[in-house]
């Protein structure tokens, strides 16, 4: 499966350092809805990040794609997806081994034109680890924000 369609999910060691920057869940017997599970709307969240598709392609295994959608701008106004982006960067340099910055310097990450078009090519050895799925995150950001790829149609670039 191409990692940029494949659902995304986070490792267990990513959500122990991800989980404390949640709010609790309201206490059982709480008025309305029980809220949708905190990891899987930000792996619904992360997805749409790497992958630039619509919100309403999130594939099912993920909360419904107006949670996710609703819940990605709450967590923006108050600061709460800066600082998650913040520690998974953190942690995919530290424990991970890998600077996304730094893997386009030493050549595990780069970007060539085959076609007219510019093409990701990775380190066989990043190859369907959680890196290479953390680390698309950060690419998908950088290539969004710094418009790193001309020609990429406005429709791939990452909105949310």
């Amino acid at each position: 499966m191409d990692p940029e369609t494949a659902p995304f999910h986070l490792t267990d060691e990513q959500w122990q350092i991800l989980q404390p920057l949640f709010p609790p869940p309201p206490p059982p017997g709480s008025p309305g809805r029980p809220p949708a599970d905190p990891r899987a709307v930000l792996e619904g969240i992360l997805w749409k990040m790497i992958t630039a598709a619509p919100w309403y392609q999130l594939p099912y295994c993920y909360p419904s794609y107006q949670t996710c959608k609703r819940r990605v701008a709450q967590w923006m106004r108050n600061g709460l997806m800066h600082e998650i982006l913040g520690t998974l960067h953190l942690d995919l340099c530290q424990r991970g081994g890998l600077d996304p910055k730094e893997a386009f310097k030493d050549g595990r990450l780069q970007f060539v034109n085959r076609f007219g078009r510019k093409e990701l090519i990775v380190d066989p050895a990043l190859q369907g680890t959680w890196q290479l799925g953390t680390a698309l995150i950060f690419v998908r950001l950088i290539v969004s924000r710094i418009h790193l790829l001309p020609g990429v149609s406005p429709k791939r670039a990452f909105t949310l």
